[in-house]
């Protein structure tokens, strides 16, 4: 543990004296509707004293006991709202969290009391689901997830020609697309860690503008006459575009947490779809339109357009404010990093995320030559390359909705390990074993089940990993979040630059089949890691977790701050006054 929680005297003093703003009279006189009401727009001032103290001496139960009380507010008022027939408050982003940091519901820092006349939005309508402002962000955060993607694969049929045209060796070129993932596994967490000092949408649209004049530039460095100069510059501005990439990327995944707090890996889903479709189609635009203008112009009119857009994205994508100063975030940022790192359940999610990444991106050096081997056109290539990655983004929204719906992430993402490994397997059998390798029919069958596999994989695994780190004493800030996306996007990266190097090397001595069949069996041993992992984690805990069980502050016997009756009846339900509601329980 990385404190002392204290003594049992400490605790008791500190369940007595937290919330104190009322007389213990006052508490146990008023009615919970009322006191539920008026509690709303007290302010966060009372007792400020004692939560300070308590802060520093205790931060791990005060940040939790902060989250219980901010979600029974919020529940006590929804159900208020339902029952009286009052529309319910609007939470603006703004505010850090659902709840604000100030009253809690609706109050935030910039004032207000939280009641529905001081919250334009409170009355907005909703179509399946999303208001029209969650739309337009959803529709930019796709538009630059495709136009990023895009850009990153648009040089996959040109690049390579050009390279041996400056003397470059196939290793110097492959390289040359590997960096762009080694900028970005080291760069991601300290996107993270910028977020709270620059803000997310400066990052955002900052890094949509690099990525976009980069891909422009490196456009234009075949008129480079110099080949040692070429091979610098080809390194120096695909680094550049990375750490575009990296900024826009690592701020999605923020913006998706605050923007679609109740739908993560259902827009995670969406976005995916618009990822495989930019990777999917990338290459065909490039060698389209490098057949009518040149090597240059599909690197000119993808960041053309890239950079185009970015005032579409200013106006479309909101600013997000911070519950926590930025001093304070940059003090301990590099803290939050490392103790994301020693926590078990993320480094076993990080490993799946890297294992899946792998095996997908160690198709791009493999998969052409054995398919060649087969007869198979260039044309006939790129439509087997296309089938497996429309599998993959159509099958993302489904795997996204699912992992918001049932909450079971480590059993989605185990499952998808083994399919993987099935696929893989499948893909490319071993010559002791009585399939006939060469049969197409085979091949596709393999593809598609690591198309529908890796989404499965993939979908659950950030949302896990952002639970993992709240429940380890992580605050609900931008810091986290973009702590959380920074480490999700260097797995990410660490798979995606070693596949390639892993898939060549493995390719060139031992053929194709050996080559699969590793893959399979690293997606198998990574599997069963995590099956054993968290089988082991629910055995010992097989009740679910209750607000008593995060808390001794939430002990039933102990007055609610805001709630004069609060009643836990240890089987997940919370009752105040005569209204009941779910509590969520977290599975760790």
């Amino acid at each position: 543990m990385d404190e002392e929680d204290g003594s049992a005297d400490d605790d008791e003093h500190i369940r007595t004296t937290l919330f104190t703003g009322d007389s213990e009279q006052e508490r146990t006189g008023r009615s919970a509707k009322e006191h539920a009401t008026n509690g709303l727009s007290r302010g966060a001032h009372s007792g400020s004293g004692v939560l300070e103290k308590f802060r520093i001496e205790y931060p791990k139960k005060y940040h939790t006991a902060r989250s219980m009380s901010l979600s029974m507010e919020r529940n006590a008022f929804c159900e208020l709202c339902r029952v009286s027939g009052r529309s319910p408050i609007h939470f603006e982003l703004g505010n850090g969290t659902s709840g604000g940091s100030g009253s809690g519901i609706g109050g935030g820092e910039d004032g207000g009391d939280g009641s529905p006349e001081d919250n334009p939005d409170d009355k907005v309508r909703r179509y399946f689901g999303f208001t029209l402002r969650q739309y337009m962000a959803l529709g930019s955060l796709a538009l630059v997830d495709f136009l990023g993607f895009c850009s990153m694969s648009v040089m996959a049929p040109t690049f390579p020609k050009e390279a041996e045209k400056k003397d470059m060796t196939l290793s110097e070129a492959g390289l040359v697309f590997s960096f762009f993932a080694l900028v970005m596994f080291f760069l991601s967490p300290s996107m993270g860690s910028l977020m709270p000092i620059f803000g997310t949408k400066c990052l955002f649209i900052s890094g949509v503008f690099i990525a976009g004049v980069c891909n422009m530039i490196f456009g234009l460095l075949p008129m480079i006459e110099d080949n040692f100069q070429f091979k610098v510059l080809c390194f120096v501005v695909r680094g550049l575009e990375a750490i575009g990439a990296s900024a826009f990327s690592t701020s999605s995944f923020v913006y998706v947490i605050q923007i679609f707090p109740d739908n993560v890996s259902g827009v995670l889903g969406i976005l995916e779809t618009f990822v495989g479709l930019g990777m999917s189609v990338g290459p065909a635009i490039g060698g389209l339109l490098s057949s009518v203008g040149g090597y240059a112009m599909p690197f000119f009119v993808v960041g053309l357009i890239m950079v185009a857009t970015v005032p579409l994205h200013i106006y479309l994508m909101p600013p997000i404010k911070d519950n926590v100063k930025a001093s304070q975030a940059v003090g301990s940022r590099s803290k939050g990093v490392m103790k994301l790192l020693i926590i078990p359940s993320a480094l076993v999610v990080g490993a799946v995320i890297s294992v899946t990444s792998n095996f997908w991106a160690s198709l791009d050096p493999t998969l052409e030559p054995h398919l060649r081997e087969m007869g198979l056109s260039t044309d006939e290539v790129g439509l087997v390359f296309l089938f497996c990655s429309i599998l993959y983004g159509l099958s993302s929204p489904f795997w996204g909705y699912m992992a918001d719906k049932y909450n079971n992430h480590w059993s989605m993402m185990a499952v998808g390990l083994i399919a993987s490994a099935i696929g893989l397997f499948i893909l490319a059998p071993l010559s002791w074993l009585p399939v006939n390798k060469d049969v197409l029919w085979l091949n596709l069958v393999g593809l598609g089940i690591l198309g529908l596999s890796a989404s499965l994989t993939m979908m659950p695994a950030f949302n896990f990993i952002l639970s993992s780190a709240i429940d380890n004493g992580f605050q609900e800030s931008i810091s986290t979040f973009g702590t959380v996306a920074g480490f999700w996007s260097s797995a990410y990266s660490l798979g995606d630059m070693t596949g390639p190097s892993l898939g060549g090397v493995l390719l060139q001595h031992f053929g194709f089949s050996v080559c699969m069949t590793t893959m399979g069996v690293l997606c198998l041993v990574v599997g069963i890691i995590t099956i054993g992992f968290f089988g082991l984690i629910k055995k010992k805990k097989k009740r679910p977790r209750t607000m008593s069980d995060k808390c001794p502050l939430n002990d039933p016997k102990i007055a609610h701050p805001r709630y004069n009756s609060v009643n836990d009846d240890r089987s997940g339900s919370m009752i105040v006054s005569n209204y009941t509601f779910k509590t969520e329980t977290t599975e760790v």
